[in-house]
C-alpha cells in the first residue's frame, strides 16, 4: 500500500510540475534528421600544429535551458556522449577527458551530468611523417539529452580544419581549453584519501562505504562521483552523508551488490572545494582498507527504542507461554513434572534444580534456532522483514507455509518428529538425573516448534529485522515463556492438581488457533497476487491443490492403512500440479518489436494496440513504464481487451521511429500511443508524464471508438 501511494504521488507531482507540451515551440524542426536541442561544435586548441606533436581537440556542447546531458556514469538511466572519429592518415585520437559532472535530481533520483555547456577534451597525435598541409578533422557525436518530460537521442557530425607545419607553432592557444581543462580530474595530485567499509551489509544488499578526505572539515565541501563498475557487480548510490571533523571530512556512501561481491577498490572523481580557492577535481582509484579508529559509521538498522524493544520481548514471552497450552505440549506437563519429583525423591531442593536444568534445555534449543535465523539472514543478505515482503518468491513460500500451518492446526495432517528421531529424543529425555531434565527441555521445544504459535508472528517480524543480539534476546524471551510454567510447577508441585485436564477442549483450542494463521495466509495472498498477471486466481488454484494433497497425506498415509502408495502418488501429483499453476497457466503480455505494418496487421485482426516509444537512456520512459505501464492494473486491462503491445526502441537512432515521432509532433521519446481496433479511428496520444489513470482511461476509450480522439 505504501509503495502504491508513493507511486501515485510521484506521478501526480510529475504531471502537475512538468511543463505542458507546446506544439508551437516543439514544431517539427527535423531538418537533416536532427531533432535535438543541444548544439555541438568541434574546436582545436591551435589552428596550426607541427608534425610529431599533440594537438587537443574539444567537442563543445551548448545545452538549452531546462535540458541536460549525462556524464560517463549517469547514475541511472542516461547515455553519455560518445565520439566516432574520422581522421586523416597519420592522425590518431586518444581517450576522452571528461570534465567533472554535477549532481541533479532526475525523476526522484540523483543523476550525474551537465547543464548549460561543457567540453570533452581529446588529444590528437600527429605522426612525425605527416606532410604539411590542411587537414579536416571529423567527429560523429551521439548523445542523449533530457528535460522534465522528454528525452532525445542526438546525433551530429562536426568538423574542424587543422594546418600542419614542419616549423614550431607560434600564437596563443584557445583560452576555452584552459577553462575546461581545469575541470578535468587530475589523476596525479590526489590527496591521501582512505576508504573502508563502514559497516556490514544491510537491507537490500547495501553496504556503507567510508571515504576520508584530509581537508578543513569546517570549511571544505567534498563530493564523490563514482565510476560505474564495468562488470555490473556493484553500484554506488549517488547520495552521500558528509560528516566533517577536525582535519578531515568523512563521506559515507551506500554500495549495492546483489550477489554480495564487494569490490576491493573504488574508482571515481573527487571534488574538493575550499573557499576562497577554486574547486579541485581528482581522479581516484582507492583500495578499501582497514577502518580508522575514529571513523564515522552509519548503523545498518535503526536501533529499537526502549518501548518497541519491550513490546517485542513481551510478545515473545506471551508467545512462549501460549506454546505450553498447545496440544503438542500440554499433555506431557504432568508426566514431566512427576518425573522430576520421582527422580529427586520429592526433595524440594532437587526438584527446583531439575526445573532449572529443564529451563536450560529449553533455552539452549531456542538459542540454536536463533543461530539458524542469524545464519539465514547473513546468507540472503540481511534483508529486513519489509524488504522480504517485496519479493514474490518469499511471499509465495510464506503463503504456502502459513496455509500448511493452518491445516495442521485444523487437524488435516500432523507434523511430528520422525520415528527414529522421536525414539532417540525420548531415550535421552528418560535418562536419570539432571541430564534427563535438560533433554526434557529440548524435547518440549521440539514438540512446541511445529505448533507455531500465531502470537509470535508480529514480534518475530520486528525481531528478524534487527541485529543478531536482538534476535538472541527475542528467542531468549520465548524460552522464558515456554519454560516458566514448568519451573513454577517444580517450585510448587501441588499446583499440578489445578491444571486443566487434557480433554476435547484442547482439540477445539488447537482448531481455534488455526484461524489467525489462515487469516495471515489470506493477507499474504493479497500481497502476492499483484506480482502475477492473473492475480489471485493461479495462486488460489495452487493453494487448493496443495491443501487437497495435505488432506490425502493426513487421511490416507498418516491415519490410513490401505492404498498408502496410491495416496502418496496422488498427493505428489497434486503438489506438482499446484506448483505448475504458477507457471503453466500464467498469462503474459508479449511485447513485440514495433513496425508500422505490424500495428496495421494487429488492428486489421481486431486487436487494440499500445505502442511504447522508449530508449534505454530515457529516464522519463523508465519512470513511466515502472509506474504506469508495467503494473498489474494495466496488464490485466490489456489482457482483457486482447490487445497487442509493441516497443519502439529508440536507444539507437532509427529513422522510421524518428519519422513516426515527427508525425505526432514529438522531438523525442517518450511517446505512448493507443490505437483502437477500428482502422478508421484516430490513435490516442498520451502525454509525456503518465499516471495509471491516464493509461487506463486511454484503454477504455480504445474499446469505445466513438469516444476516441487524438489528445
Amino acid at each position: 500500500m505504501v509503495r502504491e501511494m508513493q507511486r501515485v504521488c510521484l506521478s501526480i507531482f510529475l504531471a502537475l510540475s512538468a511543463p505542458l507540451l507546446r506544439a508551437q515551440e516543439l514544431g517539427l524542426g527535423f531538418e537533416g534528421g536532427n531533432n535535438h536541442q543541444t548544439v555541438p561544435s568541434l574546436h582545436l586548441e591551435t589552428r596550426t600544429a607541427q608534425s610529431g606533436t599533440v594537438v587537443w581537440a574539444g567537442v563543445h556542447f551548448k545545452i538549452p535551458e531546462g535540458w541536460h546531458l549525462y556524464w560517463v556514469n549517469p547514475a541511472g538511466a542516461g547515455l553519455p556522449p560518445s565520439i566516432e572519429w574520422t581522421l586523416p592518415t597519420g592522425v590518431t585520437a586518444g581517450v576522452i577527458h571528461r570534465p567533472a559532472p554535477e549532481a541533479f535530481d532526475s525523476f526522484g533520483e540523483i543523476a550525474y551530468g551537465y547543464h548549460h555547456e561543457f567540453r570533452l577534451l581529446v588529444p590528437l597525435t600527429l605522426a612525425q611523417s605527416l606532410a604539411p598541409g590542411d587537414l579536416t578533422i571529423t567527429a560523429t557525436l551521439n548523445w542523449a539529452e533530457c528535460d522534465e518530460e522528454n528525452c532525445v537521442n542526438g546525433k551530429e557530425t562536426v568538423t574542424a580544419k587543422l594546418a600542419v607545419s614542419t616549423e614550431p607553432v607560434r600564437g596563443p592557444p584557445d583560452a576555452e581549453f584552459a577553462k575546461w581543462r581545469a575541470r578535468v580530474p587530475d589523476p596525479k595530485a590526489l590527496p591521501v584519501v582512505k576508504a573502508w567499509w563502514a559497516g556490514p551489509s544491510a537491507a537490500n544488499h547495501w553496504r556503507p562505504l567510508g571515504l576520508r578526505v584530509p581537508v578543513d572539515g569546517g570549511k571544505a565541501k567534498v563530493v564523490f562521483y563514482p565510476y560505474a563498475d564495468p562488470k555490473d557487480q556493484y553500484a554506488v548510490k549517488a547520495e552521500a552523508k558528509a560528516q566533517p571533523a577536525d582535519g578531515h571530512v568523512d563521506l559515507i556512501q551506500q554500495v549495492e551488490s546483489v550477489k554480495r561481491q564487494w569490490p576491493d577498490t573504488i574508482r571515481g572523481v573527487l571534488q574538493v572545494e575550499e573557499p576562497p580557492l577554486a574547486p579541485k577535481f581528482y581522479e581516484t582509484e582507492l583500495r578499501i582498507g582497514p577502518e580508522p579508529e575514529d571513523a564515522a559509521q552509519l548503523p545498518p538498522t535503526p536501533p529499537l527504542g526502549v518501548t518497541a524493544l519491550l513490546l517485542m520481548l513481551g510478545g515473545a514471552f506471551i508467545g512462549g507461554v501460549i506454546l505450553n497450552i498447545m496440544p503438542c505440549v500440554l499433555p506431557v506437563i504432568s508426566l514431566k513434572i512427576l518425573g522430576f519429583v520421582k527422580q529427586s525423591g520429592e526433595d524440594p531442593a532437587r526438584v527446583r534444580r531439575h526445573g532449572v536444568m529443564y529451563a536450560l534445555g529449553v533455552w539452549f534449543s531456542l538459542l540454536v534456532l536463533a543461530g539458524v535465523v542469524i545464519a539465514a539472514k547473513q546468507t540472503v543478505g540481511g534483508e529486513a522483514w519489509g524488504m522480504q515482503m517485496q519479493s514474490p518468491a518469499f511471499l509465495v513460500v510464506m503463503l504456502v507455509v502459513m496455509t500448511f500451518v493452518a491445516l495442521n492446526l485444523f487437524g488435516v495432517f500432523e507434523v511430528m518428529l520422525g520415528g527414529g528421531a522421536m525414539a532417540k529424543a525420548n531415550e535421552m529425555a528418560g535418562r536419570e538425573g539432571y541430564t534427563g531434565s535438560f533433554f526434557n527441555g529440548m524435547l518440549a521445544t521440539a514438540l512446541a516448534t511445529p505448533c507455531t504459535a500465531p502470537g509470535l508472528a508480529a514480534a518475530a517480524g520486528v525481531a528478524f529485522a534487527q541485529p543478531a543480539g536482538i534476535i538472541v534476546l527475542f528467542f531468549s524471551a520465548v524460552a522464558v515463556g515456554l519454560a516458566l510454567p514448568y519451573v513454577l510447577l517444580c517450585l510448587r508441585p501441588a499446583w499440578l492438581q489445578r491444571l486443566p485436564q487434557p480433554g476435547p477442549w484442547m482439540e477445539q483450542f488447537k482448531m481455534f488457533m488455526g484461524f489467525p494463521m489462515l487469516g495471515a495466509a489470506v493477507w499474504l495472498l493479497t500481497l502476492a497476487a499483484p506480482h502475477f498477471d492473473s492475480g489471485a486466481l493461479r495462486l488460489g488454484m495452487m493453494l487448493v491443490a496443495l491443501s487437497l494433497a495435505a488432506w490425502i497425506f493426513g487421511e490416507f498415509i498418516q491415519r490410513g492403512e490401505k492404498r498408502r502408495g496410491l495416496a502418496g502418488g496422488l498427493a505428489l501429483a497434486l503438489v506438482a500440479g499446484g506448483a505448475g499453476c504458477l507457471f503453466v497457466f500464467q498469462d503474459k503480455l508479449e511485447w513485440q518489436k514495433w513496425t508500422r505494418a505490424a500495428v496495421v496487421e494487429a488492428r486489421a485482426e481486431g486487436h487494440p494496440v499500445l505502442v511504447d516509444f522508449t530508449a534505454d537512456w530515457c529516464a522519463v520512459c523508465k519512470f513511466n513504464k515502472r509506474t504506469s505501464i508495467e503494473i498489474e492494473e494495466v496488464r490485466a486491462k490489456l489482457l482483457k481487451m486482447d490487445a497487442r503491445v509493441f516497443t519502439a526502441d529508440f536507444t539507437v537512432r532509427d529513422d522510421d521511429i524518428l519519422a513516426e515521432l515527427a508525425k505526432y509532433q514529438r522531438r523525442g521519446v517518450p511517446l505512448v500511443l493507443v490505437f483502437p481496433a477500428d482502422l478508421e479511428a484516430e490513435p490516442i496520444v498520451l502525454p509525456s508524464a503518465l499516471t495509471p489513470g491516464i493509461v487506463l482511461d486511454a484503454l477504455d476509450k480504445a474499446v469505445r471508438p466513438s469516444a476516441t480522439a487524438a489528445n
